[in-house]
């Protein structure tokens, strides 16, 4: 494993030292997808790439990164199923495969988000709105309580954040609709109602302890969010 892993880490650094952004788009993608290649190797690949991230938005601009980004959040989506896994291997094999790569993409899809609630916060933002949802959504789509490769902080700051974009959403579309006479809480409704399904996932005691200690979103916040359903 380590000989197949140390050669798609070589292709993939080879095409990104040349700035060939077309062509490490694409060997990762085929290398990833590749019949029967390693999780090692796979995984390897993404953490690399992740790394470059900074670089690229720094280096290159926006455009290139917004690419690497959805590339690896492609190769990183789950597309394994029970079924089939089932016929090869046993349950704990199986659970393995479907979330060595569940991290990772959490952590692309929060950068992601945070990109499109930058645009929502931009004088310039053609549909703020829209990019404030687009922020939500992508997060409100991750199930991090369930991640058992995830460290508990880590889960918890995904889980505030979630909330955070929720709130915002929420405040957003209660505000239009008393401009427009309705009731105000009318269209930001569901995302409180998520916003107080997410707050059971929160363990207090757990934020308690000095270690613990996450700045996603005050609880103060919370409460007064929560307070005002």
């Amino acid at each position: 494993m380590s000989s197949t892993t140390r050669l798609v880490k070589t292709i993939c650094q080879l095409t990104y030292d040349a700035r060939d952004y077309a062509s490490l788009n694409s060997s990762i993608n085929t290398l990833s997808k590749k019949h029967g290649q390693l999780k090692g190797a796979v995984q390897a690949i993404v953490e690399l790439s992740i790394e470059w991230l900074d670089e690229i938005k720094k280096r290159d601009g926006i455009e290139k990164w917004l690419e690497l980004v959805e590339t690896l959040r492609a190769v990183t989506e789950g597309k394994v199923r029970w079924r089939v896994l089932l016929l090869y291997c046993n349950e704990s094999d199986c659970l393995h495969a479907q979330i060595f790569l569940e991290t990772p993409r959490a952590r692309v899809t929060l950068l992601l988000s945070k990109y499109h609630e930058q645009l929502a916060d931009s004088p310039n933002a053609k549909t703020p709105k829209e990019s404030l949802q687009t922020a939500s959504d992508l997060l409100s789509d991750l199930q991090v309580e369930t991640y058992s490769s995830m460290e508990r902080k880590e889960k918890t700051e995904f889980i505030l954040e979630q909330m955070r974009l929720l709130i915002a959403v929420a405040k957003m579309k209660d505000e239009s609709a008393a401009k427009d006479g309705k009731d105000s809480l009318a269209d930001g409704d569901p995302e409180w109602t998520k916003v107080r399904a997410g707050s059971r996932k929160i363990n207090e005691d757990f934020l308690k302890v000095p270690e613990n200690k996450v700045c996603s979103l005050p609880r103060c916040e919370t409460a007064e969010s929560l307070n005002g359903v």
